[in-house]
């Protein structure tokens, strides 16, 4: 496993990216020549204009966030009623994916999966806002590495269609210090679907210490619904 340096101040994607005085200047440059298991390191606190970056399995994107900030992933999104993604988890790659120390922006899906297969997502100390959907589809956590983790996180949903900022996790989940508030767009500003969601009632879904808030729309789904364990949260 090997880590793969970016900076969009000091690098260029001639370099190898082996080490930060050799940094590739994108994500996307250092994906293209990283394996499954490796990190992705970004040392600056730029901002990146990237999206469909194509995940690896057990693939790692790090910032240790410092008191300059986070490096921002702008997706660029245009509109809320297209497809635009930050990432790209489908086919063989995007399970065991962990996003940590970054600001994520303007995208409709943080991460596109095609099926009910995303493994093993964690998200830390990460900031997530003008997005609609974290996946395409039902997040599938499994016991043990499996699990998908939120933690220490924020999340702002935003969009204009009856499914957006539903986080719906199938199996084992586990969320903890973590704030969500999701506002629907015109023409759907009247529809209130849940924040978070268990499709098949799993008994092993967790959330702990955090704060979910829906800023408009009418109660046609509770803020929290088939959700298993829910611990010392602000749920309005």
């Amino acid at each position: 496993m090997a880590t793969i340096f970016v900076s969009d101040t000091s690098g260029d994607d001639g370099n190898s990216g082996a080490s930060q005085a050799e940094a590739k200047k994108t994500i996307t440059a250092a994906r293209n020549v990283a394996s499954d298991g490796d990190t992705i390191e970004i040392i600056d606190e730029a901002t990146y204009n990237e999206f469909d970056i194509n995940l690896r399995e057990n693939f790692t994107i790090i910032h240790t966030a410092s008191e300059l900030g986070r490096p921002t992933i702008n997706g660029g999104s245009s509109g809320f009623n297209g497809s635009r993604r930050i990432f790209i988890g489908n086919g063989t790659g995007g399970n065991g994916i962990t996003l940590s120390g970054l600001h994520l922006t303007n995208a409709n899906f943080l991460i596109f999966n095609s099926t009910d297969n995303l493994e093993g997502l964690t998200i830390q100390d990460c900031f997530v806002n003008d997005i609609q959907n974290i996946s395409r589809f039902n997040m599938s956590g499994s016991s043990g590495d499996g699990k998908i983790n939120f933690n220490q996180s924020s999340f702002f949903f935003l969009g204009s269609n009856a499914f957006v900022g539903s986080v719906n996790v199938n199996g084992y989940a586990e969320i903890t210090n973590c704030f969500f508030s999701k506002s629907n767009a015109a023409p759907y500003d009247f529809y209130k679907q849940a924040i978070l969601r268990s499709p098949d009632s799993s008994p092993n879904v967790t959330a702990s210490f955090s704060t979910f808030i829906y800023r408009n729309g009418a109660s046609s789904e509770p803020v929290i619904q088939d959700w298993a364990k829910v611990i010392n949260c602000i749920v309005t």
